[in-house]
């Protein structure tokens, strides 16, 4: 167990991981023709899900969510497996501005892509609701 447990990350560890791999992608406010809108709001985002879920959501992610959210303005920039908890679904997803996150979010969540799918992915989840909602320290920095 204990050559298990050493590949594995906590969640503190992997919340300062993560974070730490964005905040090293940063790049200053009007860095030039990167390909990516700049990211100044960033959603780290913790779902409980019912047992034995978890993979049924990421293969729904995956095949509804990450196009159909980048296409209304919000970047799923990535989702993962938390090793110590099969029941645990953690994703990233940024967006340039507060009122970019806001038209966004109504977009999405008001559009046909949730509508068709969002009882099958709430049919996932016991909790969505740990959401830290995350800007750059650094003035003029972004987080991608």
């Amino acid at each position: 167990m204990d050559g298990q447990r050493s590949l594995m990350m906590d969640r503190r560890v992997f919340i300062a991981a993560a974070l730490g791999c964005c905040s090293a992608l940063a790049a200053p406010s009007g860095a030039g023709d990167s390909g990516m809108d700049e990211i100044n709001v960033l959603e780290l985002r913790q779902y409980t899900l019912f047992g034995g879920k978890r993979e049924t959501l990421i293969e729904l992610f995956e095949r509804e969510f990450v196009d159909s959210q980048s296409a209304v303005g919000a970047s799923v920039i990535g989702m993962f497996r938390d090793l110590d908890d099969p029941d645990r679904f953690v994703w990233l997803r940024g967006f340039a501005d507060m009122r970019t996150r806001k038209q966004a979010l109504e977009t999405f969540y008001g559009g046909p892509v949730w509508r068709t799918n969002k009882q099958a992915a709430n049919a996932t989840m016991v909790d969505s609701d740990n959401v830290l909602l995350l800007r750059p320290c650094t003035a003029g920095s972004a987080f991608l």
